[in-house]
């Protein structure tokens, strides 16, 4: 039996607008006072309830990033449907609380996605379930009945998301505390420069694989050297993963020889907050390599022929690029919609499972998908959960994307394929279902992701393939086949697409399926 150990790309590689408000009335400025104040009262309300079940190192934390959350949140919070408190439900905010770890960090919250088994997947989903790893169930029952009995406003959203951080920051916090004492027996020494580099190494090394080799919670030192000494060759991305905490480490340390246990925790906190942009650069330097080779014939835009990707594997034969057919179309990214010419969705691949690092128990790591950047300008044009077609089409005219810098050209074709959304859903489009998601992934190829209906995708994820061998053996494809499909290709044409090509794929269908 043929072995070889499953990489992913991942790991061997991550209208701005200025309004002026004078306010030039004394009574204007005393009711944005008032305004202002009661925000900071219904926040610290809120905050002192969440207190009564998680205490107070929870009240500080959550504090702390709150604000930063509501910006973020803000614009999606708007757009999306209001229950009749006017707040969302749990679909909408399970969506909501989704996006935005996914947008600030990559983080794909277990519980909080769809798993790419479609929008209605969200109608199951609650915002508190990851809770349940540390509340018992009495005590979250009386969390959300305390907390949320009619729905999660803004605050209340902004909280529920501080609190899955708060224990994500936990868990880290639990495995530097692991990691020093192993190695030092006590958090009370001073580290060396040299000491620093190999804590933070061992650290990183058991936050990237522990968690998908079942290593203990509280490693000994014997489990964390065998980490440490593996790494190298299970994530070839290694090399530029040490620089990155090196970058991390001086842009904190002033005193490299007397570091202390606390100063170590600043810099595994920071490493945790910027980890996921630097992954996504590598995750963008893969989606471009994909890209130079980009199917040139009709509805070949966003996609690789199938040959041309394991052409890729067979040039440097690094362990990338070689998913199986079947292992592909579980991932939703083999259209097979042109006979004789299986090309993969670049997009559905690369922000796909098979690109997640599964570094914990509460999230996996996931490239950053640009189609939610180009969606939050969106929501906060439209700022509602519905729009006329008109309304939607004149402001994507003039959005920029990467792959179309001034803006989009709205083809006939793709005006036509929006009415029809339109028509569909009583006259306006909504922006949060997947017709929606289908019209962007025919007017952004390039960025946002083809969305399959529920239940045509079924992903194995990265612990569960390199845990088994059997989903393991299924997963790739064998050099025998990969040459074979590569030697038998037609060659590729040369013509460049224009970045505005729009060609109705057969992919298409009108079925909707809505987050509420």
């Amino acid at each position: 039996m043929r072995f070889r150990l499953y990489v992913t790309p991942t790991m061997t590689r991550a209208t701005v607008g200025i309004l002026a408000v004078v306010l030039s009335s004394t009574c204007i400025d005393l009711v944005a006072g008032k305004g202002f104040l009661a925000k900071a009262d219904e926040v610290e309300r809120l905050l002192n309830g969440a207190r009564e079940f998680l205490g107070d190192s929870h009240y500080h934390f959550a504090n702390k990033k709150i604000a930063k959350i509501e910006q973020v949140l803000r614009p999606l919070y708007s757009a999306m449907v209001k229950n009749e408190h006017g707040k969302l439900g749990h679909a909408a905010a399970s969506y909501a609380v989704h996006r935005i770890f996914a947008q600030r960090h990559g983080w794909h919250v277990t519980g909080l996605e769809s798993n790419d088994h479609g929008f209605s997947a969200w109608r199951t989903a609650s915002p508190t379930t990851v809770l349940k790893k540390h509340m018992p169930n009495d005590i979250l029952d009386g969390f959300r009945r305390g907390m949320f009995p009619d729905g999660f406003g803004l605050h209340e959203l902004a909280i529920v998301a501080a609190t899955i951080e708060y224990f994500i920051h936990l868990e880290s916090m639990g495995k530097i505390d692991a990691v020093f004492k192993a190695q030092y027996g006590s958090t009370g020494k001073l580290l060396n420069q040299p000491e620093v580099d190999h804590t933070l190494d061992t650290y990183m090394a058991f936050y990237l694989i522990g968690h998908m080799v079942q290593v203990s919670e509280k490693p000994g030192l014997k489990a964390l050297h065998l980490l440490v000494n593996k790494i190298p060759e299970i994530f070839p991305n290694w090399p530029a993963t040490q620089g990155f905490l090196r970058e991390v480490q001086q842009s904190i340390i002033t005193e490299p020889d007397q570091v202390s246990f606390p100063k170590v925790i600043t810099m595994v906190e920071e490493v945790g907050e910027r980890y996921g942009a630097f992954q996504d650069e590598q995750c963008r330097s893969i989606k471009s390599l994909l890209f130079s080779l980009e199917d040139t014939s009709a509805g070949g835009a966003g996609r690789i022929r199938l040959p041309d990707f394991y052409g890729l594997y067979l040039k440097d034969n690094n362990n990338q690029f070689i998913e199986s057919a079947s292992q592909l179309r579980k991932l939703g990214a083999l259209d097979e919609s042109k006979a004789g010419n299986p090309r993969v969705i670049i997009t559905n691949y690369i922000y796909g499972a098979s690109m997640c690092v599964a570094s914990s128990q509460y999230y996996e790591v996931c490239c950053i998908n640009q189609c939610d950047n180009l969606m939050a300008q969106i929501e906060q044009e439209i700022a509602a959960p519905e729009a006329y077609s008109q309304q939607i089409t004149d402001f994507v005219a003039a959005l920029p994307s990467p792959s179309s810098p001034n803006g989009k050209e709205i083809s006939p074709g793709l005006r036509s394929q929006l009415d029809e959304v339109a028509a569909l859903n009583g006259g306006r489009v909504p922006l949060h279902g997947r017709l929606f998601a289908q019209w962007m992934h025919s007017a952004y190829p390039r960025e946002c992701p083809f969305p399959h209906v529920s239940g045509s995708s079924n992903p194995d994820h990265l612990a569960d393939i390199i845990q088994n061998s059997a989903l393991q053996e299924e997963a790739l494809a064998t050099d025998e086949e990969i040459k074979r499909i590569v030697a038998a290709a037609p060659p590729r044409s040369d013509v460049v697409l224009d970045a505005n090509a729009h060609e109705a794929s057969s992919m298409l269908s009108m079925q909707e399926e809505l987050v509420v």
